[in-house]
């Protein structure tokens, strides 16, 4: 069983830990103005508006088994985080949040609110994988303990340090080391001669928050509505809906965000 819960198996080539694509719709935030199947064109190096598991010349396509986790992972960046006014200024007591007042006294939106123009502006879709694939467990101990024997060949500058990769290196924020992984990850060739679909791994916001990222070859394309057409090939978007401030997941990502939602 992997880490994330389905049925798996041990690449008898590789050591990953190896799931089947899932037979069940996934779920994705995306603005409408892009449709859901328009993922940036990833080239040069990874930088930190890449996504976790990007790769140069690939479009990844993520989505996530409940809804719950789509929203909680892109309503993130909204995220508020905390200043400490009273170390930069010498007139503000400890724990008091100037901004916050000010922006209280204006009535305006408070540092942390979800606009409700971020929602008009997004739509929630079911989508389903359309060709089979083997995706590799990430946050299965035995994927982890293969990076860690293949440090030298992944790892950014053969940083020594990343032979002590874990969960909460998969789960950060530095991209050139999530992305080198990625980019590794997929040029292995699995027992049965294909190379991996995609990574299975779970939420930094949640354990039981299970998400996928899904690659594609770009096949040398780099017009982004030829990639469009090409990820619609393999992926089938199958319902959409507006996001509604009463939807209870959507409430309860920004409430476990500390954002307000509107």
């Amino acid at each position: 069983m992997g880490f994330t819960g389905e049925a798996s198996r041990i690449c008898q080539r590789t050591g990953l830990v190896l799931v089947n694509q899932p037979d069940i719709a996934l779920w994705r935030v995306f603005k409408t103005a892009d449709g859901p199947f328009k993922p940036p064109i990833r080239s040069g190096l990874p930088d930190e508006r890449w996504s976790r598991f990007d790769i140069h010349g690939i479009a990844t396509v993520y989505g996530a088994t409940h809804s719950r986790g789509a929203y909680v992972e892109t309503l993130a960046a909204l995220a508020p985080t905390d200043v400490d006014y009273a170390g930069l200024f010498d007139d503000v007591a400890p724990g008091d949040d100037p901004v916050a007042q000010d922006w209280s006294n204006m009535h305006h939106m408070l540092p942390g609110g979800t606009a409700a123009q971020w929602r008009r502006d997004r739509q929630l879709c079911e989508m389903l994988l359309l060709q089979p694939g083997q995706y590799i467990d990430v946050m299965s101990g035995d994927t982890i303990s293969t990076l860690r024997g293949h440090f030298a060949e992944w790892a950014p500058n053969q940083d020594p340090v990343h032979q002590r990769i874990d969960t909460s290196v998969l789960t950060g924020p530095d991209r050139v080391v999530t992305c080198a992984v990625a980019k590794w990850l997929r040029e292995q060739v699995l027992d049965d001669g294909s190379t991996p679909a995609g990574i299975r791994y779970v939420s930094r916001h949640g354990g039981e928050l299970p998400c996928w990222a899904t690659w594609v070859d770009l096949e040398g394309l780099t017009d982004s509505d030829d990639v469009k057409r090409l990820v619609e090939l393999r992926i089938l978007e199958v319902n959409r809906v507006p996001i509604e401030a009463s939807d209870a997941e959507f409430r309860w990502a920004a409430k476990s965000l500390g954002a307000e939602a509107h």
